[in-house]
């Protein structure tokens, strides 16, 4: 279950835009293969199945934690204050696919987190949010809109070097302040 009724209202049409996304890319590209993970982790909306998608207003754009060794738990935070703010700064791009995009970006980590125990390495989290950030450029190309990290963009595609770039601020702070990461 995804959270309140309300939360999940509010979230349904991110899980709709990441299906379009995703039917969007060609059937046997491994776009639709990364969206179609993170589409199978959060399952339909009012489906119990472990995963618990809140909106919030912690400061970051969104985050994943998954609980448990046997039966485990993810949660999904997104903060859609930050994600007003980020389209409001880089106006060729919409809400709606930045929305999607997080939401696919923190379902990549929930499901690495429910495939994994965590060793906690600076080089671990950095693959793993190497794959949440190409995941996430997937969503744009699917949606034909620019990401605002310039991960893919209308006139130039996939920048490679730009997802190294995001998975790496993202690993940066992840890793500040925290003892667990080594």
């Amino acid at each position: 279950r995804w959270g309140t009724a309300e939360q999940c209202n509010t979230i349904a049409p991110a899980y709709q835009d990441m299906m379009t996304a995703r039917d969007n890319l060609a059937s046997n590209s491994p776009g639709r293969a990364k969206l179609d993970r993170a589409l199978n982790l959060l399952g339909p909306p009012d489906q119990p199945n472990g995963i618990e998608v809140k909106v919030t207003t912690q400061t970051a754009l969104g985050d994943a934690v998954t609980t448990g060794f046997i039966h485990k738990k993810t949660t999904i935070r997104i903060n859609l204050n930050a994600v007003s703010n980020i389209t409001a700064m880089f106006k060729d791009t919409t809400t709606a696919a930045v929305t999607a995009g997080v939401l696919v970006h923190e379902s990549t980590h929930g499901a690495d987190g429910r495939a994994r125990i965590p060793d906690n390495s600076a080089r671990d989290e950095m693959g793993y949010e190497l794959r949440a950030a190409t995941a996430e450029s997937f969503v744009f190309e699917g949606l034909h809109t620019n990401s605002p990290w310039r991960t893919w963009t209308v006139a130039d595609g996939r920048d490679l070097a730009r997802i190294t770039l995001e998975a790496e601020a993202s690993t940066y702070i992840w890793c500040t302040g925290n003892p667990l990461c080594r």
